[in-house]
């Protein structure tokens, strides 16, 4: 029974190495895929006339679907969007023109008034006042 009890103890130090060891060599350079995303840019944009969870869904899900934006995170808190994108393909100002086509302000760019229009009664301004 000892013997069987080292033979097991050698198996699993030796299972444990190699584990070990491709671990190490899974951070190799030879093996890291050219598949990644090229390094964003990220910005911050002003959204005054934003109310809440919804207008917060609307912008994310908009911005989502544009090529060139990497993660779009709204927070309602503080009416402020921040966007990684890629600037080979997308720039600042076709983002807040984005935002605007959507109904919404971003930055000095005012809203689409016909989109503004179409959005619920909970994103227009004192839509949360009743």
């Amino acid at each position: 029974m000892p013997q069987l009890k080292k033979i097991l103890f050698v198996l699993l130090a030796v299972a444990f190495l190699a584990g070990c060891n491709k671990a190490k060599n899974d951070n190799t350079a030879e093996n890291k895929t050219t598949d990644t995303k090229p390094a964003g840019e990220v910005i911050k944009v002003n959204l005054p006339t934003m109310q809440c969870a919804t207008c917060k869904k609307n912008i994310e899900t908009a911005l989502k679907k544009v090529d060139g934006i990497n993660s779009v995170n709204v927070s309602v808190k503080e009416k402020i969007a921040t966007i990684d994108f890629d600037k080979s393909k997308i720039n600042q100002d076709k983002i807040e023109t984005e935002i605007t086509h959507v109904g919404y302000d971003a930055n000095g760019k005012k809203k689409d008034e016909v989109a503004y229009e179409k959005l619920a009664d909970c994103c227009k301004i004192g839509g949360h006042d009743n």
